[in-house]
């Protein structure tokens, strides 16, 4: 709701199109069946998977798959560049950076409400602008020049490290009506390196957010926000900036060791949680009563599943020096084995001790 003191002014009305990755099939064929089908990413400051476009599909009974949330489209267009996954996007936006980021465009396979882009403006802000200038009425032929708010004094606070300084400095032009777009881009990057050495990640963040709406081509300032998104431990919004990073700059050396690590690190993620609680052998084949127990319990499965990786991983190191050796290994836990098959159960016997036991003496033989 607006206040009485203020105006709105509608500049344009704005509808949605689907972007997708070249050679995606929902391009190839944009039918409603193929939309619902997808895996969608949403744009959203609140991380909220609902949004109107599944309002417009529950009317038809039907509903989408949304995978993903990123709270800007520039991030959108990067992320969905680099996957299978597609977007529901301005039509404008798309159309000024789609070439940038490879990305092709289709009509909403659904009727969409659109959306009404407004100035809101303060009602004696709306006078100033409507009347004519005192300049412009003036005789003299002198050009009268509008002046701008100097940028050098935040210069040189980022020129001295001074964060205190940029911050309070800086913070003034970027706050400035009158500042520049391209020096409020600066202010706005300074400021956050200064957020971000005192640990502040998420004033951080929302001023190398800002910069980047106001100029979506920073190659750089994507790859230091995505740092800071791993930082504070959200990985799918840092490998997202990554690739935005590389999209716009395919050398970007930093950007590709990060994406590379980090795509690394969620796949070393994803094999763990597949296997976690899982025992080394399959469950679903055990006959002995202590491996239906190992199964039973997801700390003795983990154990198992340990001690297994830790025993080849040891045997094979051995292995290479000294056949004998890997061999003489490989009876022990042979051993151990046995002697758990024939314990379990009786009085005295302590299955998680001893599973314990037997690891902590495969890790101190392998970091030998």
């Amino acid at each position: 709701m607006l206040r009485h003191n203020n105006l709105a002014h509608t500049l344009y009305d704005e509808d949605f199109v689907v972007v997708a990755r070249a050679r995606h099939p929902f391009a190839a064929r944009p039918t409603l069946e193929r939309f619902c089908q997808a895996q969608h990413l949403v744009v959203s400051m609140t991380g909220d998977p609902h949004g109107f476009v599944d309002e417009a599909l529950a009317k038809q009974g039907r509903a989408r798959r949304v995978a993903l949330t990123v709270p800007d489209f520039a991030m959108g267009l990067a992320t969905v560049a680099e996957s299978d996954l597609i977007a529901a996007m301005p039509r404008r936006f798309v159309a000024m950076h789609a070439a940038r980021f490879a990305v092709v465009s289709r009509e909403v396979p659904l009727r969409l409400r659109t959306f009404s882009i407004r100035a809101v403006l303060a009602a004696i802000a709306w006078m100033l602008c409507a009347a004519p200038p005192q300049h412009a009425r003036a005789t003299s032929a002198e050009p009268v020049t509008d002046p701008q708010v100097d940028p050098a004094p935040c210069v040189a606070a980022a020129a001295a490290n001074d964060d205190d300084r940029i911050i309070a400095i800086c913070g003034a032009l970027v706050d400035n009506d009158k500042t520049l777009r391209a020096d409020r881009v600066k202010a706005l990057i300074a400021r956050a390196g200064a957020y971000d050495r005192k640990d502040l990640i998420d004033r951080a963040i929302g001023d190398y957010d800002t910069a980047l709406r106001l100029d979506p081509t920073l190659a750089d300032i994507f790859n230091i926000r995505g740092e800071l998104w791993r930082k504070k431990g959200d990985r799918p919004r840092a490998l997202a900036d990554f690739a935005a990073a590389i999209k716009l700059n395919p050398s970007h050396p930093t950007a590709k060791g990060n994406y590379k690590s980090l795509a690394q690190e969620l796949e070393r993620i994803g094999a763990l949680m597949a296997v976690n609680n899982k025992p080394s052998f399959n469950c679903a084949t055990a006959r002995r009563a202590v491996e239906k127990a190992i199964c039973a319990n997801p700390e003795l499965a983990n154990l198992d599943r340990e001690i297994n990786a830790v025993h080849t991983k040891v045997v094979r190191e051995a292995a290479s020096d000294s056949p004998r050796a890997g061999r003489a290994l490989q009876r022990e836990q042979d051993a151990f084995l046995a002697q758990r098959n024939a314990s379990f159960g009786r009085p005295g016997y302590d299955l998680h001790k001893a599973m314990k036991a037997r690891l902590d003496h495969l890790l101190a033989i392998e970091s030998n």
